[in-house]
């Protein structure tokens, strides 16, 4: 018996391992495998090998409660065996709390207990539970319990236990409104005067529930009660109003919020000394540069005096009941603006009114006439007025009663012709006059023919210099057009008012004659066959040659060559042969048969 002896030993150890960790943690066991042989590696945990786990490391990457345990590793190199005790796994779970999603709400100076819920662990107990404000512990406990509560707090809480992982929460209180009420208003005023109503809470701190503090003001006058409340609005943590009670008046302000209420009655008696009454007119409406008259309607009592504001376009004094003005358009819209004119009226020392009248400007109409003038005689005239922008436009010939409206006006023209138009908005309008050129349009006379594919377009009137054109190609100056086809045409022509005049015109294909024999014989005469017309006119023209039996013996285009009674560099005999043409510019194909004479 012979044997070899191979080593297979080996060795496993593993790297450095955390044993407790919180749920969700990564568990991870990195393996050194020192070895001669090919070896297997398995994992156990508490004595059972973990299914699938061979690899040198083994790893959890989320962890649960579930992983804890006793973890090792088992290598094997053909039967030599290396074990490796990892150790004692402890994974723990997070202390759960019930979150606490909305704030306690204590009205100030009230108690408030704030408990706490603990989900995990089970029996609703840690070792300790921290509340801090501003980073500094105030209380360690389950339930928090605050008195004579005077202002917010905002809590972290942070719990800890030894065989469980730390939670932190939050919970806040917040000190409810307590309402403070002041008022203040003048208690004597003149008739007409305005004096500010001012309702002061400063002090009430925030509403924290809904509905939110309501202030309620009423104004009891002449045995009339009315609610003014929505008369105030807030100003600088105010709530104010500007008020001018006529007769003597009693106000009550009231200021309710859950079930607080604060209340006060302020009465301010009104001595009223004789009233300025003034009626100011309706604004009347003139145009801008035009003279008006603002005359007061009522000026009462005796003795009250006007006097007008300073203003540049007063042509008249400035005291009285009445002044007179040269008007003036101001900025405005859709080209009306008002004019405004202050004076003050006084009386007895006790009131001086600023008050104004209103003067309504038109703004005169300024514009142009646009138009596509000079036109061609026979085409319509495009007169635009809208630059005016009026609301009515008259227009008309002179000498013609006949009238058109609208802002344009579009009219066929042979003459020069004067336009007057009158266009109005609001009190202002305006007049103006137009005069339309027209001009006299070319005339051909008549298309000429130069040559077989060329034509000369005459032209007479108008207003040179001209451009020509066939068939409304590109315009050129040249009258003559060269390379027209057999068909009918249009000619135009343009003058250099853009006026312009076209007349049809047919060209006449030339007929292609067939001479019906050819003699190729030396003589250098009538060595070809070559009809008539075909090279020259119809230069593309496809001509082809057979013999009696209907062989093909020569193809070509006219302009490149012509038969020479040969085929292959072979002459062919006296006899007919025959010919097919193609002229595809006049879609037309000649067919026959010609005589080749050989002496």
């Amino acid at each position: 018996v012979s044997f070899t002896v191979v080593d297979a030993s080996i060795k496993i150890a593993h790297g450095d391992v955390t044993l407790e960790m919180c749920e969700r943690e990564k568990f991870e066991v990195p393996l050194s495998v020192e070895h001669k042989q090919d070896y297997t590696v398995a994992w156990y945990k508490d004595g059972t090998a973990i299914d699938g786990a061979t690899a040198d490391s083994y790893s959890v990457a989320s962890t649960t409660k579930d992983n804890s345990g006793t973890y090792k590793a088992v290598a094997n190199s053909h039967g030599c065996v290396s074990e490796d005790e990892i150790g004692k796994l402890k994974v723990k779970t997070y202390i759960q709390t019930t979150n606490q999603t909305e704030p306690y709400i204590v009205v100030r100076g009230e108690s408030v207990s704030i408990p706490l819920t603990i989900t995990e662990p089970s029996s609703g107990t840690v070792e300790s539970i921290s509340w801090t404000e501003s980073k500094v512990e105030t209380f360690n406990g389950k339930t928090n319990t605050l008195s004579g509560v005077e202002s917010d707090h905002q809590y972290e809480i942070i719990l800890t236990d030894p065989d469980h992982c730390p939670d932190t929460t939050t919970a806040e209180v917040w000190v409810d409104a307590n309402l403070v009420l002041s008022t203040d208003f003048k208690d004597t005023i003149c008739y007409n005067e305005e004096h500010t109503f001012t309702i002061d809470t400063a002090g009430t701190g925030a509403f924290r529930l809904t509905p939110r503090g309501v202030i309620t003001v009423y104004e009891r006058m002449n045995g009339t009660t009315t609610d003014i409340t929505s008369q105030f609005s807030e100003k600088d943590g105010k709530y104010v109003a500007s008020l001018s009670p006529k007769k003597d008046a009693t106000y009550e302000v009231s200021f309710d919020y859950q079930a607080q209420s604060r209340s006060l009655t302020a009465e301010e008696k009104v001595v009223v000394l004789q009233p300025i009454e003034v009626v100011i007119p309706a604004a009347q409406t003139v145009c801008a540069g035009d003279e008006a008259t603002i005359t007061l309607t009522k000026v009462s009592p005796e003795g009250t005096v006007i006097v007008w504001d300073e203003d540049n376009t007063i042509t008249s004094g400035t005291e009285g009941e009445s002044i007179t003005v040269k008007a003036e358009y101001g900025e405005g819209f859709n080209h009306k603006s008002e004019y405004v004119y202050g004076f003050t009226a006084s009386y007895a020392g006790c009131q001086e009114l600023k008050l104004a009248a209103k003067l309504n400007v038109d703004e005169p109409l300024t514009g142009e006439i646009m138009s596509n003038a000079p036109i061609c005689a026979g085409t319509n005239i495009e007169m635009d007025a809208s630059s005016y922008e009026a609301e009515t436009y008259l227009w008309m010939k002179v000498d013609s009663t006949n009238e058109m409206s609208g802002s344009r006006a579009v009219l066929r023209l042979t003459q020069p012709t004067t336009f007057l138009l009158h266009v109005t908005r609001g009190v202002c309008d305006a007049d103006a006059v137009y005069k339309a050129e027209v001009t006299e349009n070319p005339t051909i006379e008549r298309v000429d023919s130069v040559d077989i594919r060329s034509r000369r377009i005459v032209v007479s009137g108008g207003t040179p210099s001209y451009t020509y054109s066939v068939d409304n190609k590109e315009y050129d100056v040249m009258d003559t057009k060269i390379d027209l086809t057999f068909t009918s045409h249009m000619a135009y022509v343009m003058d250099d008012n853009g006026c312009s005049d076209t007349m049809p015109f047919y060209m006449d294909p030339p007929a292609v004659i067939v001479p019906p024999y050819f003699s190729p014989n030396g003589d250098n005469m009538n060595e070809q066959w070559i009809p008539t017309n075909l090279k020259e006119v119809y230069p593309d023209a496809l001509v082809t040659i057979f013999d009696r039996y209907g062989k093909k013996l020569a193809q070509y285009r006219a302009n490149e060559e012509d038969w020479d009674g040969t085929y292959e560099g072979k002459m062919m005999p006296s006899t007919d042969y025959w010919y097919e043409i193609d002229i595809e510019e006049i879609d037309k194909q000649y067919i026959g048969h010609f005589t080749l004479i050989r002496r």
